[in-house]
């Protein structure tokens, strides 16, 4: 062999090499550029905001998570928790980050009010959601504490201050301020519903009653919700057909919405959030991670360690 031949063969080897590199590159560029899906997952009663609002906010700052589906299962909560993971939702869809609410088998009361801040909702036929209002409810025991002798002394600095007191009924007075509380929080309540999703409650309104759009009053929109909004609870196939979801589907349709909403080709990818390891509880436990201080952290985490280690039985 010449030294000219080896020096071509050299040279298509490198040429070859560097083709098969440069695919390589291409492929997992493609793959990068795809982006993901992510999935926050808001389960039992809601009580707090925190955890969700810090997912939804890490996965706004993750540069390959361009779609977001929220998976509902949940009988309620407080409003304010619902109202603060809805903010956060408005921040993803700011950003441009299309987000879709999936329901579970119940998505009620404050799940629903979260699943109005999204682009998209879906339910299950069979799903419970609806419940749109606000309740408070307490034991009164004055009765039986004065059937076995027992009484109730109050200290108070204002006539209202031991408003709800179990020991005793509600007085007129008290009865019509908490009535006033419960009416504004319904209020907001039904004001976000309309705001998000008026358009859809208009278009079901006019094919109920066979007439135009454009025949419908905005007035004659809401004393429709209004007449929905009194906590009566709805099946996904009822609440598709009233506007109070936009489709039937499970979890797998609502992340291929989320991607074809964010424009990503091919079978989409989730991101799904992995649990603390161990060790990481280990260290968010000890004294020197900024989390708890307290002194008894070591048998915090060896507790935490073992209950893992049961369950996995």
């Amino acid at each position: 062999m010449t030294s000219r031949h080896r020096d071509l063969l050299l040279l298509a080897g490198g040429l070859a090499g560097f083709g098969i590199l440069m695919l390589l590159a291409l492929l997992s560029l493609a793959r990068m550029s795809g982006g993901y899906v992510g999935l926050v997952q808001i389960e039992g009663v809601l009580l707090e905001d925190r955890t969700a609002v810090k997912q939804l906010h890490r996965l706004r700052d993750h540069p390959r998570v361009k779609a977001v589906v929220i998976h509902l299962n949940t009988p309620g909560g407080t409003l304010a928790s619902a109202q603060s993971i809805a903010e956060e939702i408005s921040k993803l869809r700011r950003s441009g980050i299309p987000v879709v609410a999936s329901m579970a088998e119940i998505c009620a009361s404050a799940g629903y009010f979260i699943s109005c801040a999204a682009d998209r909702s879906l339910a299950a036929p069979g799903s419970i959601t609806g419940s749109i209002g606000a309740i408070l409810r307490y034991p009164e025991a004055g009765e039986l504490m004065r059937k076995i002798g027992v009484r109730m002394e109050v200290v108070k600095s204002g006539d209202y201050k031991d408003m709800g007191d179990f020991s005793r009924p509600l007085t007129a007075s008290e009865k019509r301020l908490l009535q006033d509380m419960l009416d504004d929080l319904h209020a907001q309540f039904v004001d976000m519903v309309l705001n998000a999703r008026g358009d859809k409650l208009a278009a079901a309104l006019a094919k109920k009653r066979g007439v135009q759009l454009t025949d419908l009053a905005p007035e004659e929109v809401k004393a429709e919700l209004l007449g929905l909004a009194d906590g009566r609870v709805f099946s996904g196939r009822q609440a598709q057909a009233l506007g109070l979801v936009d489709q039937l589907g499970n979890l797998d349709d609502a992340v291929e919405t989320a991607a074809r909403l964010a424009g990503l080709r091919g079978k989409p990818r989730v991101w799904r959030e992995k649990p603390p390891s161990l060790w990481q509880q280990w260290l968010q436990a000890s004294p020197w991670s900024g989390g708890s201080r307290s002194t008894d952290w070591r048998l915090d985490a060896i507790k935490a360690w073992l209950r893992q280690w049961l369950q996995a039985l």
